[in-house]
């Protein structure tokens, strides 16, 4: 059943980690499930699922890396009302006075303290944050997508448990998609 994502974004339930959870969006590649990226950027435009980011990750930390930095539009950067954190080896300084960098993930988690944080990209970041994740929320788009160089990890259900999966949506650019959270069993 397709809805219209609009009329229910508020109500739908705001997943959060008890300490670090990942959030990222995925289409398939070659029947791959994953695919997150092409050439440093995402290979779609689903306002909506920008407008569920926003809406899960507000007023919390979020950690990404270099590459996720750059590829977010620079009036978007850093991300409105959330601390951003850059882990990267290569960025000595943070490229804006409202980003901290960090030269590792266990860096940056420390720099939040206790603070529930989202992970939000890369690729490589993703790999190393999910091993000690214990809440990820998963964009799932109907979606091919060619050549896609850049993947998430898969959640292994002997570790990880479905706890909410929303109704099929379609955006408004055509892609259908829906929303899942997981938790670490």
């Amino acid at each position: 059943m397709v809805l219209d994502f609009q009329t229910e974004l508020e109500s739908l339930p705001r997943p959060a980690p008890a300490r670090l959870g990942v959030i990222w969006a995925q289409g398939s590649c070659d029947g791959r499930p994953g695919a997150i990226g092409y050439q440093g950027q995402m290979p779609w435009h689903v306002p909506e699922d920008l407008r569920w980011f926003q809406r899960v990750t507000s007023g919390m930390p979020v950690i990404m890396g270099r590459r996720t930095w750059e590829s977010l539009p620079v009036k978007f950067r850093p991300l409105p009302n959330r601390t951003n954190l850059i882990v990267s080896r290569q960025l000595a300084d943070p490229p804006h006075p409202d980003a901290r960098v960090c030269g590792s993930l266990a860096e940056a988690l420390a720099a939040v303290d206790d603070t529930p944080v989202w992970v939000i990209g890369g690729g490589q970041l993703y790999r190393e944050a999910v091993t000690h994740a214990d809440t990820a929320v998963i964009t799932d788009f109907q979606l091919e997508v060619a050549n896609a160089d850049t993947f998430a990890p898969q959640l292994p259900e002997s570790a990880w448990q479905k706890t909410w999966q929303s109704k099929q949506y379609k955006s408004r650019t055509g892609v259908p998609f829906s929303f899942s959270s997981w938790q670490r069993r």
